[in-house]
């Protein structure tokens, strides 16, 4: 079969795509899952869980929080995001996956303590290369939750952490990690208020990339 690109942009076309009748047919075939502007309900969120360890094709999958781009509407922001126990359902699921290499999970405005349920989710896909955190306001204690964890992960080859305000302790802890990375070759810090010991921590690893 040919390899296809599922992106969903709504709550009913999320409904549609995902009803039984209609994803079995090309189940095998997707390589790539994003998701974006979906409300996940619960209902959503276990349908998707079911079936996601049959895309076993699915090479990336992408799930946006972020639904508008009106800032002063908080409300509208904070409502297509997949809450926390669904996302780990879903990783859990797609964890089993032979092929997939990519992760994004972007603007779910997960603390460090949400990172941390999930990482074991995250760590278990061993076939990993490029993780996208960006916009989840991890902060440090994230950024060590994600130091300790990553050892696992030796096929990463790019990481997407801009916009979590990890700071300098944050850098510092995940150092480590990241000097042991070796397959590490993009890492995007942007936004996060890494200072001139951040950076100093940080020197050693990048120096391998």
């Amino acid at each position: 079969g040919n390899k296809m690109d599922l992106t969903i942009k709504s709550s009913s076309a999320f409904d549609d795509t995902f009803s039984e009748d209609k994803i079995a047919a090309f189940i095998g075939n997707v390589s790539k899952i994003r998701l974006e502007n979906v409300e996940f309900t619960d209902e959503r969120v276990s349908r998707l869980a079911d079936i996601a360890n049959k895309f076993n094709s699915l090479e990336a999958l992408e799930v946006d929080g972020t639904s508008s781009k009106v800032k002063e509407n908080e409300i509208m922001e904070h409502q297509r995001e997949v809450p926390l126990a669904g996302l780990a359902k879903i990783l859990d699921a797609v964890s089993q996956l032979p092929h997939l290499r990519i992760l994004r999970i972007k603007s779910h405005y997960l603390s460090g303590t949400s990172l941390e349920v999930l990482l074991p989710c995250i760590v278990g896909i061993q076939t990993l290369e490029l993780l996208d955190i960006s916009a989840n306001n991890i902060g440090p204690e994230g950024a060590t939750a994600l130091g300790q964890a990553m050892g696992s992960l030796t096929e990463m080859k790019e990481l997407g952490l801009g916009g979590n305000e990890i700071g300098d302790e944050g850098a510092a802890a995940l150092a480590p990690a990241l000097g042991n990375m070796t397959q590490l070759r993009t890492l995007y810090l942007h936004v996060n208020e890494i200072g001139d010991e951040g950076a100093v921590a940080l020197a050693p690893a990048l120096g391998n990339m």
